[in-house]
């Protein structure tokens, strides 16, 4: 009888895991793992502390940690964070000059900013508005090559630089970058202010060191930028050496040749010169510096 019910508990046993087992016939078990990644610590010997379970996201990063929100700017009176250009603060309006009985040139300046800036921006285009008009930003080459040629294209501030605007004519109807040679072109144009007269040097000192003690004192004594006239140079007319040297190296082609691929040739300085009237108030006046979209990017009052 005991083995009869021995028989029949085992049919039973054996029927139930096949019964089971067929519920789950099909089922995939690793994929499971497709959302999770699951790596069970079996602790070594024996313990009742559960075993440990470490959890990695499918992609292999963990989440990104939280960024704090960029500070929003505080606005001038009269506008709101949206009216506020993503240059703002960038660009600042530097010096300030209205015309007035005693000057008649009007100017402005705009400046980069050294530490707020990360690349370069195009300021061609942006408007300065005053409480009576309106000044639109103007082209320039950056590159004046001897002869005059040279592309106007926008002007882009570098960390740094500087933007003189003036309300007078450039002589030679372009706006330009300043260079270490620009200052020669005060010889032959009437520029209003003057260009910079910081020039490189145009000679060595080894190539005059035979020439008269005379001709030596009045090549030294010449100012930067300055070219020698015809009757200063023809007071050399006995030294054929020292005449063709004032005659040939004082002028901005020569400078230009032997400097334009010097580092640091090209300043930080832009200068345009817009040939009409800027519109300030000579006592009192408040400038808004308006991007392409008329977004502000700095206010000056004064």
């Amino acid at each position: 009888m005991n083995k009869v019910l021995i028989v029949v508990i085992a049919i039973i046993v054996i029927v139930a895991v096949f019964m089971v087992a067929k519920q789950f016939q099909g089922v995939k078990f690793g994929s499971l793992g497709s959302l999770f990644k699951v790596n069970y610590n079996v602790p070594s010997g024996l313990s009742n502390e559960p075993a440990k379970t470490n959890i990695t996201y499918s992609t292999g990063n963990n989440p990104p940690a939280a960024v704090a929100p960029k500070p929003q700017p505080t606005p001038p009176a009269g506008f709101t964070v949206a009216e506020l250009s993503p240059y703002y603060g960038e660009i600042k309006i530097g010096s300030v000059s209205p015309a007035s009985t005693w000057n008649t040139v009007a100017q402005f300046s705009l400046s980069a900013n050294y530490s707020g800036l990360k690349t370069p921006i195009d300021v061609t285009g942006w408007h300065l508005r005053s409480n009576k008009g309106d000044v639109v930003i103007p082209t320039a080459v950056a590159d004046y090559t001897p002869g005059g040629f040279g592309y106007s294209g926008d002007i882009t501030l570098d960390p740094g630089q500087v933007l003189n605007v003036y309300s007078s004519v450039s002589p030679i109807a372009k706006n330009l970058r300043m260079n270490q040679c620009i200052g020669y072109l005060n010889d032959t144009y009437t520029f209003t202010p003057a260009l910079p007269q910081n020039c490189a040097s145009v000679y060595d000192r080894s190539e005059i060191s035979t020439f008269s003690g005379a001709c030596q004192s009045y090549i030294l004594s010449l100012w930067s930028c300055s070219a020698p006239s015809i009757g200063q140079i023809n007071n050399f007319s006995s030294e054929p050496a020292c005449q063709a040297l004032l005659n040939n190296r004082f002028n901005y082609t020569t400078c230009y040749d032997r400097h334009r691929f010097d580092s640091g040739f090209f300043t930080n300085e832009w200068r345009a010169w817009i040939g009409g009237a800027v519109n300030f108030d000579p006592s009192h006046d408040r400038l808004l510096l308006l991007d392409k979209e008329g977004l502000l990017v700095d206010e000056y009052t004064y």
